[in-house]
């Protein structure tokens, strides 16, 4: 049986936060040895039920948050933005798991995210 190791190989290109980075171990940690879905939608939940067992929070919040248990040190240890990592992180790991069929969301969304920084907008 496949595990979703196969899928976690790769690390995104950035989480925007401390706290994201240090959230991003984690949840690998959790998820690395489960069996591989067959389907999207359970690839979704064991997503946001390991996003939910790590910060508390729901991966649907649209402001950051702060984790004490992230808070590794530096100015954003600690925050997370649950946005990012649904529509990212999320995406990054769908893409995997597709093949590459989340390729052009995946990148779209990414972009998204650098633009709203660059912008001062989270």
């Amino acid at each position: 049986m496949s595990t979703m190791q196969r899928l976690l190989m790769n690390d995104p290109p950035g989480y925007f936060t401390r706290g994201g980075e240090v959230l991003w171990k984690l949840m690998k940690e959790d998820l690395i040895e489960e069996p591989l879905p067959g389907e999207w939608k359970d690839l979704q939940a064991l997503v946001k039920q390991s996003f939910n067992k790590h910060t508390e929070h729901e991966i649907d919040e649209p402001n950051h948050i702060y984790c004490k248990k992230l808070d590794k040190g530096g100015m954003s240890g600690g925050v997370v933005y649950p946005l990012f990592f649904k529509e990212v992180i999320l995406c990054f790991i769908s893409y995997q798991f597709s093949g590459g069929a989340y390729g052009k969301q995946y990148s779209q969304n990414y972009n998204n995210w650098l633009e709203k920084v660059s912008q001062g907008l989270v």
